[in-house]
């Protein structure tokens, strides 16, 4: 009959707990939850003692027992002194109230609630639940034992106690593991809902990303065919979403692009690329193009066979209309720049040719002479950079010098000047930007056969004279625009009959390994080789040289001067001259 009784009670609170934990669904009880939080535990587990005294269970013809004090227990474990009470003065009403009352009962519940108080001062002790429903079950038995001597007095009470204490022991067990079973899932629920929230706001926020991100974000099939396309797609081409999806790539794409595509394709379906980036022209609704920055990578299925291709579209077209037009602006300047530059002077005692090989479409590098038949001055300048800033600085000096020239042939004063003006244009409070410039001017006199020159941090020239010597012009000063007051000084020699001076910028080193040495030893074997020949002949075996190099990452200038009478007929000179230009 015991075992029957308690079975019933196991299903009491087993039906109960579940519809408790409903109560906790996604706010967990806990030692340090909410106020709330923890006289609901009490109230809900109070109800469930005043049931649980309704399915009492029989030990004796005259004595009944019930798990009521196992509700406090659960209480003190899961909300301390506060669940704790509570449910024992719900339980304790409940008792007095509905039941039959006398001083047994009385004295039954303020054991209850003497226990209620001591549980819930020693839930505050740090320890794991279940050690602390084992600990409060094993205080409570002996009280509640204890309870029963004191009021009966009878022998029978130690079998009594024993079979308390058993129900005690299975019941408290059952309800501890069916509360913590109710709790973990309410725990597992919790997370689930957190998971799907910030699945959906996650999802949510991709979406607004994909809908207003302005590079069209797209999706293939195996067979080549939209599956997917963003707004973007609508607002680059004009065709509408639902009008291209299912419709074949090729059908958007230039005629002259559609080739280009169709081969990356194919390296993408047959795996041999990871991914691919072209810029290439999609056809818009007005029968227009524009031009994309189309890069994509490959899809596998489950089977990982090739399934299509995503990707994103960039719209590029304003930048190439714009580097479109900076080409056309460049060509135009550089033709302005190559258009002031002297190509070739031919006299009967001077000879002098110049050459300009920019890296990109403007040089910073630049030379000019002056020469009244007899006598020239030529200068080399190289500006700090590349490109159209330091052109632009190359033809204001070029500018500055084509005067300065014209009444000054000294080559010391003329660096002097020129690094005054440098200085002095780029160094001032407003001008935050410092332009610095190396030079090598020469003045050669074919009439007392003097060459005199100055070097300003610059490459140094080499000369070669008639009596197979080669000099080196590396006499001078520092980089102009650094010091103004800087000091320069001029180096000399004499030559005989006929000499022939290479000057050349600091780019020519890159033929060459980017290695001085090599370059001068180069420049030599070049003057050797051509000792009969004229400077033409200088020229095409240097330029040789220099179109061997497949990437030309500085600029490039070299003038080459001649002094002396000429070892070519006048009609291989001509020939020469006409080939230059």
């Amino acid at each position: 009959m015991v075992f029957k009784e308690l079975a019933v009670n196991l299903c009491v609170l087993l039906s109960y707990l579940f519809i408790m934990g409903r109560f906790f669904k996604m706010e967990p009880p806990a030692l340090d939850a909410p106020i709330g939080i923890r006289v609901r535990l009490g109230v809900l587990l109070g109800g469930l003692g005043i049931i649980l005294i309704v399915f009492s269970i029989p030990v004796t013809d005259t004595v009944k027992t019930d798990l009521r004090h196992v509700v406090v227990v659960l209480a003190a474990v899961y909300g301390g002194m506060v669940s704790a009470l509570v449910s024992a003065v719900i339980i304790a009403i409940g008792r007095l109230t509905f039941f039959d009352s006398n001083i047994i009962s009385f004295s039954a519940t303020a054991v209850m609630l003497m226990i209620a108080v001591l549980l819930g001062s020693l839930a505050k002790v740090p320890i794991v639940r279940w050690k602390a429903f084992q600990l409060f079950n094993g205080i409570q038995i002996p009280i509640v034992g204890g309870f029963l001597w004191f009021a009966m007095r009878k022998s029978e009470v130690l079998l009594l106690y024993l079979q308390t204490s058993l129900i005690a022991v299975v019941g408290g067990s059952v309800a501890f593991y069916i509360l913590e079973y109710i709790l973990e899932s309410n725990r597992l629920f919790r997370q689930l809902r957190i998971s799907e929230n910030n699945y959906k706001s996650m999802s949510d926020r991709y979406r607004s990303v994909v809908d207003h991100v302005k590079e069209v974000i797209f999706q293939t099939d195996e067979e080549g065919r939209w599956t997917f396309l963003n707004p973007a797609w609508t607002e680059i081409t004009g065709f509408t979403v639902g009008n291209s999806l299912q419709m074949p790539v090729r059908l958007y794409i230039h005629p002259e692009d559609a080739l280009l595509l169709k081969g990356a394709g194919e390296g993408l379906s047959g795996f041999r690329v990871p991914w691919i980036k072209r810029e290439l022209r999609i056809v818009t609704a007005d029968g227009d193009y524009r031009w994309v920055e189309w890069f994509a990578q490959s899809r596998r299925d489950e089977e990982n066979r090739y399934a299509g291709t995503l990707g994103t579209l960039m719209d590029i077209t304003e930048r190439r209309r714009s580097e479109l037009k900076l080409a056309v602006e460049l060509e135009l300047s550089k033709r302005i720049q190559q258009s002031v530059l002297p190509k070739w002077y031919e006299g009967t005692r001077l000879n002098i040719h110049g050459k300009q090989l920019p890296s990109e479409q403007l040089a910073g590098d630049m030379y000019t002479w002056h020469t009244n038949g007899e006598k020239c001055t030529v200068i080399l300048i190289d500006v700090m950079g590349h490109s159209v800033a330091s052109s632009l600085v190359g033809m204001h000096i070029h500018s500055f010098l084509q005067e300065l020239l014209t009444y000054m042939d000294d080559p010391a004063a003329i660096m002097k000047r020129l690094n005054y003006h440098v200085h002095d244009l780029f160094h001032s409070k407003s001008n935050t930007e410092t332009v610095l410039c190396t030079a090598l001017c020469v003045t050669l006199d074919t009439r007392d056969h003097t060459v005199r020159y100055v070097n300003a941090g610059h490459p140094h020239g080499i000369a070669l004279t008639d009596e197979g010597q080669f000099v080196k012009l590396d006499r001078g000063g520092i980089t102009l625009g650094i010091v103004r007051e800087a000091a320069y000084h001029s180096g000399h020699f004499k030559y005989g009959e006929h000499c022939r001076l290479l000057m050349y910028t600091d780019g020519l080193f890159e033929v060459y390994k980017g290695r001085p040495g090599l370059t001068t030893d180069a420049i030599r074997n070049v003057l050797t080789a051509c000792r009969h020949g004229n400077n033409q002949s200088v020229m095409n075996l240097l330029d040789k040289d220099i179109q061997a190099l497949t990437e030309r990452p500085d600029d490039i200038c070299l003038v080459c001067l001649d002094a002396g009478h000429w070892s070519d007929t006048p009609e291989e000179r001509e020939s020469h001259v006409s080939n230059d230009n």
